[in-house]
């Protein structure tokens, strides 16, 4: 059987407020990104969020689609937080 276990943000929600930095990584190459605004959002559920990358990422132009991850570094660890699709 397959587990699928939905990651768990600390005060419940994704959200713009959070000063957390979150990675975007598409194809082979990954960015540190902030959410700056938008919807926020529970474990399962979707929305509307505008990001920062810190790097540009380039896309062939049907727009950026990639996985969002937190990484800690010091603990080691990389928690798939879900994934995004560009809207243009």
């Amino acid at each position: 059987s397959l587990c699928k276990q939905i990651y768990k943000p600390k005060n419940g929600v994704i959200t713009s407020k959070d000063s957390i930095e979150y990675h975007g990584i598409v194809e082979i190459k990954s960015s540190p990104l902030k959410i700056i605004a938008g919807e926020d959002l529970k474990p399962g559920s979707s929305g509307i969020l505008k990001l920062k990358f810190d790097n540009a990422l380039f896309h062939n132009g049907s727009g950026l689609r990639g996985i969002l991850c937190e990484l800690i570094r010091f603990e080691n660890k990389l928690r798939i937080i879900g994934h995004f699709e560009q809207l243009l």
